[in-house]
C-alpha cells in the first residue's frame, strides 16, 4: 500500500444545507479555536466535487485508474465537517453518503459528522456513537463551537463543564489520523492486529464479538480470519458499503488508518474491559494512584495529553515500561493500557492491594472528570462487555437548563 498523490490538507472544510446557511453561522465559531482556515462549501463547488468523487468510485467499480486524489474541497480538507442535513444541497446525498465518498474517494482527513441524531444538542448515553458510521466523530451543531472539542488550548483557557470523555481534541486527531495513513503505508505484511501492534498474547485478549468487526468475509466452509489491510477495505464490516466497490490503492492506507481508528475509538476502547485508559484505570483499581487520598491526582488521569509517564501512577515505571501499555503508534487519543495484564502483574500487587481512599468519587463521562458520587447519576450503556454502567454530572447552564439532551432517557437508572 502507497499513500501517493495526495494534496495538501490545510483547512477545515464546512458541508452544509446550503438553504440554511448553518456553515456560515458555524465558521467565525470554529475560527476561534482553531488556526488553520476554515472554508464554507458552497452549492455549486458542493456538486461538482461530489461528482468527481462519484466519477473516482465509478471508474474503480469499472477496473480502471480513477487518478491522483487531489483538487476537490474534499482533498484539502483537514477536517471534513459534513452536516447531515443535506436535502437542499442534493435530494439523492445524505451525510452518510458524503462521508463514504469523501472516506474512500478522496484524501480527505478526519470527518466530523453534524446532527446524526435527532437534536443539535444530543448526548448519547449508549455511549456507541455510531460504531460502523464513515465519520470519525459525531456531534450536535450547538457543540461545535465548544473550546474543548477543538484544542487543548482553548479547553484549557475556557474551563468548560461539559465535555464528553469520547471527544478527542480535533486538532490533534487530525495530525494523529495522518501518523497512522503514514504507519499504514509502510506496515501492510500480516493482518490488521499486527499493523496496531497486537501481538499474539493480546489478540487473545479481544473478545470475539469486538474482532469479529474486523474480520473478513467469509463463506460457509471457512473459518474466520482476522483481516489484512486491502481485506479490510474490501471484505469485512467496516469496509466498502456495496459489493462492487472498488477503492482506489492510493486511498486504502488512509481508509484502513481512519476505520481502525474508529474501531478502537467506538468499538474497544468504550467497553473498558480490554483496554482501559487512565481514568476508568484508577475507578476500577484506586491504589494505582500515588495518593488516592489526593482528589487532585484523580483530575490529573482525565487529561487527554499527559502520557504514560506522566500520569500520578503509583509504579509508573512497571506500568509505563510493561507490556500493558498499548501501543507508540496514536490509533487512540488516550494512554491506554491492556486491563489484563494490570490486573494479573505480580509488580503491581502492592498498588492493587492498597486502600483506595475515601473520597467517594466516580469518573463522570459527560464531563471528563472524577465528581461526588451525590453529584452524579448512574447510567446504563451499550458498550458491552462487564462494565456497562457508567456516570454522568449532567451540568447546568445560568438558566438551569443541561448543556445536552441526554438521550434515550430510560438509560438514566438512578
Amino acid at each position: 500500500m502507497k499513500a501517493s498523490g495526495e494534496g495538501v490538507r490545510d483547512s477545515v472544510v464546512l458541508v452544509d444545507d446550503d438553504e440554511l446557511r448553518a456553515g456560515d453561522e458555524w465558521k467565525p465559531l470554529i475560527e476561534a479555536h482553531i488556526r488553520m482556515p476554515v472554508r464554507v462549501s458552497r452549492s455549486q463547488e458542493f456538486q461538482k466535487d461530489v461528482g468527481v468523487l462519484e466519477e473516482r468510485r465509478a471508474a474503480c467499480r469499472e477496473g480502471r485508474d480513477p487518478g491522483l486524489l487531489h483538487g476537490t474541497i474534499f482533498d484539502r480538507a483537514a477536517i471534513l465537517v459534513v452536516d447531515y442535513d443535506l436535502f437542499d444541497f442534493s435530494r439523492s446525498l445524505d451525510g452518510d453518503a458524503v462521508a463514504y465518498l469523501a472516506r474512500c474517494y478522496s484524501a480527505c482527513g478526519l470527518i466530523v459528522g453534524v446532527n446524526q441524531d435527532l437534536t443539535a444538542r444530543w448526548y448519547d448515553l449508549t455511549l456507541l456513537d455510531h460504531p460502523l458510521a464513515f465519520t470519525d466523530i459525531s456531534i450536535g451543531a450547538s457543540q461545535l463551537g465548544s473550546p474543548s472539542l477543538w484544542s487543548r488550548q482553548t479547553e484549557k483557557a475556557a474551563g468548560i463543564e461539559f465535555r464528553p470523555w469520547q471527544w478527542p481534541h480535533l486538532d490533534d486527531a487530525a495530525e494523529d489520523l495522518e501518523k497512522c495513513v503514514d504507519h499504514a503505508a509502510a506496515h501492510h505484511e500480516g493482518d490488521v492486529l499486527s499493523l496496531l501492534g497486537i501481538d499474539e498474547t493480546h489478540r487473545g485478549l479481544v473478545t470475539r464479538d469486538v474482532v469479529s468487526v474486523i474480520q473478513r468475509r467469509t463463506g460457509p466452509d471457512d473459518e474466520p480470519a482476522v483481516a489484512t489491510p486491502d481485506e479490510l477495505v474490501a471484505d469485512s464490516t467496516l469496509g466498502r458499503l456495496a459489493a462492487k466497490d472498488r477503492i482506489p490503492d492510493a486511498a486504502v492506507p488512509r481508509v484502513v488508518a481512519a476505520r481502525l481508528r474508529k474501531w478502537l475509538d467506538a468499538v474497544v476502547l468504550p467497553r473498558q474491559d480490554i483496554l482501559v485508559d487512565a481514568p476508568h484505570l484508577v475507578a476500577q483499581i484506586p491504589g494505582l494512584l500515588r495518593d488516592p487520598d489526593d482528589e487532585s491526582q484523580w483530575q490529573a488521569t482525565c487529561d487527554l495529553h499527559a502520557t504514560h509517564e506522566e500520569l500520578p501512577l503509583a509504579e509508573n515505571d512497571s506500568l509505563t515500561k510493561s507490556r500493558a501499555a498499548f501501543g507508540d503508534v496514536p490509533w487512540i487519543s488516550r494512554p491506554t493500557w491492556w486491563l489484563r495484564d494490570i490486573a494479573s502483574s505480580a509488580e503491581l500487587d502492592a498498588a492493587r492491594d492498597r486502600a483506595g481512599g475515601e473520597l467517594g468519587l466516580v469518573f463522570c463521562e459527560d464531563v471528563s472528570a472524577f465528581c461526588a458520587r451525590g453529584d452524579a447519576r448512574r447510567i446504563s450503556t451499550k458498550v458491552g462487555g462487564n462494565r456497562s454502567q457508567r456516570w454522568v454530572r449532567i451540568p447546568r447552564d445560568g438558566d438551569g437548563r443541561p448543556f445536552a439532551d441526554y438521550e434515550p432517557a430510560v438509560r438514566l437508572v438512578d
